[in-house]
């Protein structure tokens, strides 16, 4: 196991720019697995900043095996291209030149067998034109002298210690050699001499900025590269290693101090790559960098007509001051050249007025000279008005059977511009049902922030969305909380619910912990459910609709209710209270730490709980389930309330059905799905049914209810 120095934690975000924008990191990768079974193609591969440096494993740019490095320099690619995993003394090394914008190859040569050109890593020295090399053979290594035209190698002094393994090269912008060498299993930096190969110690690597307080650097010993940035002078170093922290392997990019030998990690690959050869395509010496302090200026507020301004820089890429200082200036939108312009460098520079659309408008900005050109960037505006955001602080009440909606006018545009403030419309689209619900546009062309009606008297489910509107164009758009409507139920009330909005139109449901878990339908058995969270203890609600209750009457709650696991015992409570929000539920009726569950043994459990008022008025019953994290499923169904005024319950002797008589009502449950049939007294058939519950309104009277199995007699008064 190869080691490096301990982690230094310090404070840095990874995932940075590590160079000017528009100037993007390339790499050779010889190998890398994609999965078990995939490796990607061995070649060059662009490692994006918009993509976190990971490059794409399709996207291969030039396909070779190219163990001997490479590097790149004003617009061209160099490398040594042959697979070192066959036998070194029969490798003949290709000489490769490459165009870097096309990757058509410029130039090849084949180079001597017998191990001496099988470079390991390359370095361009931008002070004299020269790429040096580390050569390896079967157990020594040096350093060469390369002429990129020909590939072409000189020997440069002595053999290295034989102990040391030099793994990566890099020259700096004043043609220092350095490397990352392993030194006794220790990751170590080297600065070479050019003149005569001597290789003398820095300082052993001292890690900082690893993922965890457990990370250290580890080398895996395969191929990995260095490579400079020649606008700040800083050297980067990607490799193979591994993490305590991410519990796999990986591939980090470390900043190099060349002085203490400190490698700060600025990103990381979360899968390993081995990598011969990395560089920064960027542009030629004394070419410009970018501009600055962007602007879309407008002769007015709102229109599409305007001026595209941004500052020169004052030097070239590199820093150092232009040889001439115009530069020439290209904008481009797709195919469209709208500024084709020459500057200064260093001043502002304004546009004629460009006639665009109102619209996004995203540009393309490339400076260049008689030294070529710069990195091309990207600036996006929008020219006009905006388009409105969507409303803010949408809030629906109620009173009686009437709502009103409010909301807030947006300030600003769906794309960050600025917006007619006095000119915002609004749609009103109001959803009726939860399950299959209907949309319908209630209102339009509204300017007001706030929209009233009134609803029937039937208990529903509604939702409102609000569209913010500009001369006709829609915006962005909210939409408001859930609301269940409708007139005071009576009871009794209550059984299995056939079909999703017998729940959702009539019980209001709360994520009260807003982890996005909360009561749903199950329809196998006509119940509401509760799905566990991983990670969150449960805190939702399932509050009744309104009900009306007397004071003196006794009413009685039933309901069943199970845990899926009994290993994991779902908890809930049952509350009581004047209003459907969780803090008006102020009296507990029942807390069951516990829901059994169900099995050969243990049936499903029924629960029954008095309920009495003090006064006549307005309640609601809820269920609030309060599970551990990570337990299962919790199952409520067949919730009634019943009230003892002129109800009876009549069920024969020989018989499985159930019947149940209220004040101008009927209720049969029926479990083996009979045929069943109501006859008035007078012999007279009402109605006939399979279905396992049945429930009708009937006039006052007395009636037959027959199956084939009984004959019974009920009285509906």
């Amino acid at each position: 196991m190869l080691l490096g120095g301990v982690n230094m934690a310090v404070a840095q975000e990874y995932n940075q720019r590590i160079a000017m924008e528009g100037v993007e990191m390339y790499g050779i990768v010889t190998f890398s697995a994609v999965n078990q079974i995939d490796e990607m193609t061995p070649g060059m591969y662009k490692f994006g900043y918009d993509q976190q440096f990971k490059p794409d494993d399709n996207g291969v740019l030039f396909s070779r095996y190219i163990a001997g490095g490479g590097v790149y320099h004003e617009g061209k690619i160099y490398c040594n291209v042959y697979n070192d995993e066959a036998n070194l003394s029969t490798q003949k090394p290709v000489w490769t030149i490459l165009d870097a914008e096309t990757y058509e190859v410029l130039y090849e040569k084949e180079l001597p067998d017998n191990g001496v050109c099988t470079t390991k890593s390359l370095a361009y020295d931008i002070t004299n034109d020269k790429i040096y090399g580390i050569v390896v053979d079967f157990t020594d290594s040096h350093l060469v002298e390369i002429d990129p035209a020909t590939g072409d190698m000189t020997r440069v002094g002595d053999n290295f210690d034989r102990n040391l393994r030099f793994k990566t090269l890099v020259s700096t912008n004043n043609g220092m050699l350095y490397s990352i060498v392993i030194d006794s299993g220790v990751s170590s930096l080297y600065k070479i001499r050019k003149t005569d190969g001597l290789a003398v110690k820095v300082r052993d690597i001292t890690a900082k900025n690893l993922l965890g307080p457990d990370d250290y650097l580890f080398n895996s010993g395969t191929e990995q590269a260095m490579f400079l940035n020649r606008s700040t002078g800083k050297a980067y170093w990607i490799l193979e290693s591994n993490s305590y922290t991410l519990d796999s392997e990986y591939s980090p990019i470390f900043e190099v101090n060349l002085t203490n030998a400190e490698a700060t990690m600025v990103s990381y690959l979360s899968r390993c790559y081995q990598v011969s050869g990395a560089w920064f395509k960027e542009p030629n010496n004394g070419a410009p960098g970018i501009i600055s302090d962007f602007e879309y200026v407008t002769p007015e507020e709102g229109s599409a007509s305007g001026s595209i301004q941004f500052r020169l820089p004052e030097n070239d890429y590199r820093g150092n001051p232009f040889t001439d200082s115009n530069l020439k200036i290209k904008v481009v939108e797709g195919d469209k050249v709208l500024v084709d312009a020459t500057a200064q460098a260093g001043t502002l520079f304004k546009s004629e007025e460009l006639a665009l659309l109102n619209d996004n408008h995203t540009v393309s900005i490339t400076l260049s000279n008689e030294k070529g050109s710069g990195p091309t960037i990207q600036r996006t505006f929008y020219a006009g008005y905006d388009l409105p955001a969507a409303p803010t602080n949408v809030k629906l009440s109620y009173e009686g059977l009437t709502t009103t909606l409010t909301w807030e006018a947006p300030t600003t545009g769906v794309n960050g511009a600025i917006i007619d403030k006095d000119n915002i419309r609004y749609r009103v689209i109001k959803q009726t049902g939860y399950y299959q619900g209907t949309n319908s546009v209630v209102a339009e062309n509204l300017k007001e922030c706030t929209f009233t009606e009134t609803h029937p008297a039937d208990m529903n489910y509604y939702r409102y969305f609000v569209v913010s509107t500009y001369e006709g164009e829609d915006g962005g758009y909210s939409f408001s909380e859930d609301l269940v409507l409708g007139l005071p139920l009576n009871p009794p009330y209550g059984g299995l619910f056939s079909e999703p909005n017998d729940m959702f139109s009539y019980y209001t449901l709360i994520d009260s912990n807003g982890d996005g878990y909360c009561w749903n339908f199950d329809k196998s058995i006509g119940a509401a459910m509760y799905i566990y969270n991983e990670t969150q203890a449960a805190d939702d609600w399932l509050i009744a609709p309104p009900i009306n209750y007397k004071k003196g009457v006794n009413y009685t709650l039933l309901f069943k209710a199970y845990s899926s696991m009994a290993e994991y015992p779902e908890s809930m409570e049952i509350t009581f209270g004047k209003g459907r929000t969780p803090e008006e539920q102020t009296k507990q009726l029942l807390d069951i730490p516990e829901v059994p569950s169900v099995g050969e043994d243990n049936p499903v459990t029924e629960y029954k709980i008095p309920i009495t008022v003090d006064e006549d008025g307005v309640y609601y019953y809820a269920f609030h389930v309060t599970s551990e994290k990570f337990h299962e499923y919790l199952r409520v169904f067949d919730i009634r309330l019943d009230a003892p005024s002129g109800i009876e319950t009549v069920k024969g002797e020989d018989s499985k059905l159930v019947i149940t008589t209220g004040k101008n009502s009927v209720r049969v449950d029926n479990p083996d799905g009979r045929a069943v049939a109501i006859y008035s007294a007078g012999g007279m058939l009402v109605d006939s049914f399979t279905e396992t519950v049945y429930e009708r309104s009937l006039y006052p009277g007395i009636y037959i209810v027959k199956s084939n199995d009984s004959v019974q007699k009920i009285i509906v008064r």
